[in-house]
């Protein structure tokens, strides 16, 4: 017979070792995904088994009476809730970039119709509005609620926003967004955070502003990417994403997408980092503008700096003391 020869032989055992490094490549790439998801549901505070939807929750902006203009004349002009677009966009693509991909739910629906439990019980991400304005009371109820909740948008038209960061006098937040004089409307928002010098003011404040260079004009914005762990009588996990003008809100959702970054430099815990954003244009996000960090504090130390920096003081002991 063919497979008892020598060429048979031959051809069966490259069979043998085709196949062999597909299932070793297989189990490689499932025993990652899994790595990376159980991480995942760390960094977002989910359980393994139990709940495993974030909810994404965008600005809502409550038009008044004779608000808009229609293609056609207008005795009366929109009057109720709406979003914005750019906000709208961000949250649908954080959404994808967050929840599981089809594949893994599809594999994970076709092993608990085998009889066995899905291993992979997939994220979804969950888009809508904010409460509006008027409604403190919803607003208090929703962010409080349990799981994972990210806000995009600052506290001027995010009501959920508004109520975690604190704004009415209650900061429960390392930093928090103010108008730069809050009896004057007028006056843009700034972000605020602690004083970062023993004495120094109550607040270090960054505001935005436009500065001209050469015949260029170029705008500082600045956004802040904050999580708070176990925030809440339900202890939920919560995500701000909040910036001082469109492109700089833009710019936060795009930082908390590589929430891998995020995730090695501090940990599963609780981290507020403002960033900076030199940009031509303010009110569309350009990947090209340069972003830089300007204060960040973390409300616990991650695993790994911590290990690292044991052994780096083990290792300056023994030299020192030769132990």
């Amino acid at each position: 017979m063919f497979w008892q020869s020598v060429l048979g032989q031959t051809v069966l055992g490259i069979i043998v070792n085709i196949i062999t490094v597909v299932l070793f490549a297989l189990t490689t790439v499932a025993l990652t995904a899994r790595r990376w998801r159980r991480a995942q549901r760390h960094f977002f505070g989910l359980s393994e088994r139990g709940a495993s939807e974030i909810h994404i929750r965008v600005s809502n902006l409550w038009i008044n009476q004779g608000g808009t203009t229609g293609n056609l004349p207008l005795r009366r002009g929109f009057v109720g809730s709406a979003i914005t677009e750019g906000e709208f966009r961000l949250a649908l693509q954080l959404s994808t970039a967050l929840q599981t991909r089809s594949v893994a739910r599809i594999l994970g629906a076709v092993a608990s119709q085998l009889g066995a439990e899905s291993a992979t019980n997939p994220i979804t991400a969950d888009v809508a509005a904010c409460p509006p304005p008027m409604q403190r009371a919803t607003a208090v109820e929703t962010a409080e609620a349990p799981g994972c909740l990210i806000l995009i948008g600052g506290p001027l038209y995010n009501s959920l926003t508004h109520v975690v960061m604190g704004t009415d006098g209650n900061r429960s937040t390392l930093v928090w967004m103010e108008r730069g004089n809050p009896q004057d409307a007028g006056r843009q928002f700034g972000i605020y955070v602690p004083a970062s010098r023993p004495g120094g003011d109550d607040a270090d404040i960054f505001f935005p502003r436009r500065r001209e260079v050469g015949e260029s004009v170029l705008h500082d914005a600045y956004f802040v990417v904050e999580k708070l762990a176990g925030w809440g009588p339900n202890r939920a996990t919560t995500f701000v994403c909040a910036g001082t003008g469109n492109a700089a809100t833009a710019a936060a959702v795009h930082e908390l997408a590589q929430w891998r970054r995020l995730r090695a430099e501090f940990g599963d815990g609780p981290f507020a980092v403002v960033f900076k954003l030199v940009t031509t244009t303010p009110n569309q996000y350009d990947s090209h503008g340069r972003v830089t960090r300007e204060w960040h504090k973390c409300g616990a130390t991650p695993l790994l700096p911590s290990l690292m920096k044991f052994v780096i003081t083990c290792l300056t002991s023994y030299r020192a003391d030769g132990w």
